[in-house]
């Protein structure tokens, strides 16, 4: 990825495109998933909201298709991707510069493709949290991060 700096406050742009912390970590998310996986990137992108942690925990409590409940596992929510409204939820100061926050990003970011390749994205919520856990945690191994901890719904280690 090429990314141009011009001008005093050394704004980044991508493709002539000016941006944003949180659109060019989008731009990088994609460019990464194109790489890496058969999936079409070429999608509209998400729109990001930033909300308080108990806004983000309350919206996970309420919708009934995110597949991670306090039954499962007591876990704590850093992102939401809603395919519905193509948005992405993120933790209100989250900080894009920092590679663990920005995996946050890249996990749901990887939801958002998923949603736009319908033919090829896993057939269950199971199925797409575990695909998007392996790509996350390969990202995050090529960013020199230790892998993220995989809930044990998705790392096929849940109790019947």
């Amino acid at each position: 990825m090429i990314v141009e700096y011009y001008g005093l406050l050394s704004r980044p742009t991508f493709g002539g495109i000016d941006m944003d912390a949180t659109s060019l970590a989008i731009a990088s998310a994609l460019l990464w998933i194109g790489s890496h996986t058969t999936y079409n990137i070429h999608t509209p992108w998400p729109t990001v909201n930033y909300v308080s942690r108990a806004a983000l925990q309350k919206k996970a409590e309420k919708d009934s298709s995110f597949p991670i409940s306090s039954k499962n596992e007591d876990l704590e929510i850093v992102g939401l991707y809603y395919k519905n409204t193509d948005a992405i939820f993120l933790i209100k100061g989250s900080d894009l510069q920092s590679p663990e926050e920005k995996s946050t990003l890249f996990h749901e970011v990887f939801h958002h493709v998923q949603t736009f390749n319908k033919k090829k994205e896993p057939a269950t919520e199971n199925g797409r949290e575990r695909e998007a856990y392996a790509f996350e945690n390969k990202w995050r191994e090529e960013h020199h991060l230790k892998p993220t901890y995989v809930p044990k719904l998705f790392s096929g280690q849940a109790k019947n």
